[in-house]
């Protein structure tokens, strides 16, 4: 058995500590402004309510009968995608403090404002999934970005499973990114178990692996998942590609 040591004689250390996260990913929560949740609890009731709604399933790994795609043009419509690629962006800088990010891409970074060189953010993709009873998501990652999102506007009351002594996980969302001994052994955490409430909105790197878990119950579980590319680059180029874009459109 291991003891622990109390014994430290005469010696007084007065030390300097800073905690360091240099690995792994980070996951950023935030609540979604009343104004933004009301815009998105009518959007989605109109697209899930419109018969020509466009099954956007075939795409993804879940087994949910209700996965249905915002377009890009219903975001734009009601200002969605300049605030959440705001929030993109938010996240990306606040990983780089997480992590004392100094460079990007051999570019030198000034955390605080840099003119010369400029974060950008796309949202590529965005869509509805209805729950319901016995539905789930198994576990997955997001192709074709680097950063991923979930949001949450309707959270049911789940039927209790009423399994002896076993913990609730019904309707709660996983975060994997690796498997690890129990937390207190291995010094770090390899997985993460969220029960999300109604505005809640997680930010991660779409590498992330992640699982959505079955409930009982009778009620619709209604969540948003998104997708961004972000990128950085000289305000020249920017400046550059922004021109062409306005030309395009």
């Amino acid at each position: 058995m291991i003891k622990p040591n109390t014994d430290t004689g005469d010696i007084n250390f007065d030390l300097n500590i800073k905690v360091l996260k240099p690995f792994g990913p980070v996951v950023m929560k935030t609540t979604l402004p009343i104004p933004v949740y009301k815009e998105l609890e009518t959007l989605t009731d109109e697209i899930i309510a419109d018969k020509d709604k466009i099954n956007w399933g075939p795409q993804l790994a879940g087994q949910i009968e209700k996965e249905l795609l915002i377009t890009q043009k219903m975001c734009d419509e009601r200002n969605l995608t300049g605030f959440f690629n705001l929030v993109a962006q938010r996240y990306v800088k606040e990983c780089n403090v997480m992590n004392d990010s100094k460079s990007i891409q051999g570019m030198k970074l000034n955390l605080e404002e840099d003119d010369d060189i400029v974060l950008g953010s796309e949202l590529t993709s965005m869509w509805i999934v209805s729950q319901y009873e016995n539905e789930y998501n198994p576990v997955h990652f997001h192709t074709y970005s680097t950063i991923s999102a979930v949001l949450y506007l309707k959270i049911p009351e789940y039927e209790p499973r009423e399994i002896y002594g076993k913990s609730k996980s019904d309707g709660d969302i996983e975060f994997i990114y690796h498997a690890t001994p129990e937390d207190h052994i291995s010094l770090q955490r390899g997985c993460m178990v969220v029960s999300p409430v109604e505005g809640d909105l997680f930010m991660f790197p779409s590498y992330l692996l992640h699982t959505v878990y079955p409930f009982k119950g009778k009620s619709e579980r209604r969540s948003v998942s998104m997708n961004f590319v972000h990128q950085y680059m000289p305000k020249s180029e920017f400046d550059k590609e922004a021109k062409k874009g306005k030309k395009k459109k």
